[in-house]
């Protein structure tokens, strides 16, 4: 029961913040999320970053378990307003893969390797390599 209040305090806060906001979160991708990891803790699954095939910036995100079962699964990213939850996931041996509503494909490794794909105009097509740190939440 405790962990229940401490994260709808957590995740209050970080409605608060989002909804102030400060410039310099606003002005760069990067402090915004570190400001929404700090947020949560450890309380996330992974924490990731994948790079562009176009040149973008990175794109950061948390992948968080919000329920008991292993679907109950949201991305969240900096910026955003709402989390949004996967669509399916599959264990593969030692590795997990993430289905984005979106039509991408997140397949992280056990050792945060991880891999983008999906079909054009979907982030998994455009950000197709990066890594992901542990979190405290179970994979």
């Amino acid at each position: 029961m405790h962990r229940i209040f401490a994260a709808l305090a957590i995740l209050a806060a970080v409605a608060g913040c989002r909804g102030a906001g400060t410039e310099t979160a606003q002005a760069t991708p990067q402090a915004g999320h570190a400001q929404t990891v700090a947020a949560l803790g450890n309380a996330y699954i992974w924490n990731c970053r994948l790079q562009s095939n176009r040149g973008n910036p990175d794109w950061q995100f948390l992948l968080q378990r919000v329920g008991r079962d292993k679907f109950s699964v949201v991305i969240i990213e900096a910026g955003s307003r709402q989390a949004r939850p996967i669509e399916n996931l599959r264990e593969d041996d030692a590795a997990r893969v993430y289905f984005l509503r979106d039509g991408s494909r997140i397949l992280v490794a056990s050792d945060g390797e991880a891999r983008g794909e999906g079909q054009g105009g979907s982030k998994g097509a455009e950000y197709t390599s990066g890594t992901c740190a542990r979190g405290g939440q179970p994979t």
